[in-house]
């Protein structure tokens, strides 16, 4: 499939796009909901604290296949870029454990998704893309006593500025998540994100015949609905939380991909997460940039 369109209305176009979508956000509930371990899929790999009392492990792989890149020629006429993904995710939850980084121990593990899904890159500018993206998939507890059908949907942003030195791009997002279990519990997260991702390359610092280039980046994400962070079916004292802060930092090749096997990706990266309260954080893992997570 491809759509092509003028330059023109591609602008009066996305502006819909996004004021329908800032629309759709303001009307959303307030109500407190819960991350259950079918939102493993989203949360990415890493080791997560909530309210110093459970710690959980995500291990997280998303295959993915690019049917088509998107293009954009001097003219305005524009390719849509279609990518299948499918993320499969493994769960485990740890308590009070006195290591800074706990092993994964499979003893230990609760729960696996894999939520298949497409997302269709529109490149709207020369350096602005939005990408609507939909997941549906399905989650199980180990011992299969409950499943849940699991789902997210969305826009994302990506507006890189006037290329220099370093790099700087404005991401932005709108995501609605969520998950309807067997044993009748059901819950919708939506979120706001906002970042700035920064790349610069080190000229004396090569990965095989190409530049190193290292990336840091900064993002804030708004819970439109308090978010109550538990630990599933253990009884603990949850932790409410209406936004949270990533920091990260990372590094991959100028102008081409990090190649591990038959594994290819865009950076390899560390990310810090945490909200101001001192109730939610996290040490992750990143293989991609924001805009393609």
């Amino acid at each position: 499939m491809t759509a092509r369109c003028t330059h023109g209305s591609a602008r009066a176009w996305s502006s819909r796009v996004v004021v329908a979508a800032l629309l759709a956000c303001a009307s959303m509930s307030a109500e407190a909901q819960s991350i259950h371990w079918a939102y493993a899929a989203f949360f990415g790999t890493g080791h997560y604290s909530l309210d110093g009392e459970s710690e959980t492990t995500v291990l997280r792989v998303s295959a993915g296949h690019v049917i088509r890149e998107a293009s954009l020629d001097d003219a305005g006429m524009r390719t849509l870029g279609i990518r299948v993904r499918v993320p499969f995710a493994i769960g485990a939850t740890e308590f009070e454990s006195p290591d800074l980084f706990p092993s994964f121990r499979f003893s230990s593990i609760n729960s696996f998704s894999i939520v298949p899904g497409v997302e269709i890159d529109v490149p709207i500018a020369a350096r602005w893309n939005l990408k609507p993206l939909v997941y549906v998939g399905m989650g199980t507890e180990t011992g299969g006593d409950v499943d849940a059908e699991i789902y997210r949907l969305g826009l994302r942003s990506e507006r890189v500025f006037e290329p220099t030195e370093t790099s700087v791009t404005l991401y932005n997002s709108l995501l609605r998540m969520g998950y309807s279990a067997d044993d009748g519990n059901t819950s919708t997260v939506n979120l706001l994100e906002i970042g700035l991702d920064f790349g610069r390359s080190l000229k004396n610092r090569k990965l095989g015949d190409a530049p190193v280039r290292i990336f840091w980046h900064a993002m804030y994400t708004h819970y439109f609905d308090e978010l109550t962070l538990d630990s599933g079916n253990f009884s603990l004292r949850p932790a409410g939380i209406d936004s949270e802060w990533e920091l990260g930092a990372g590094f991959g090749r100028q102008g081409g991909r990090l190649t591990l096997w038959r594994v290819k990706f865009d950076r390899v990266g560390v990310v810090y997460r945490f909200n101001t309260d001192g109730q939610f954080s996290g040490v992750g893992i990143v293989f991609k940039s924001l805009f393609d997570r």
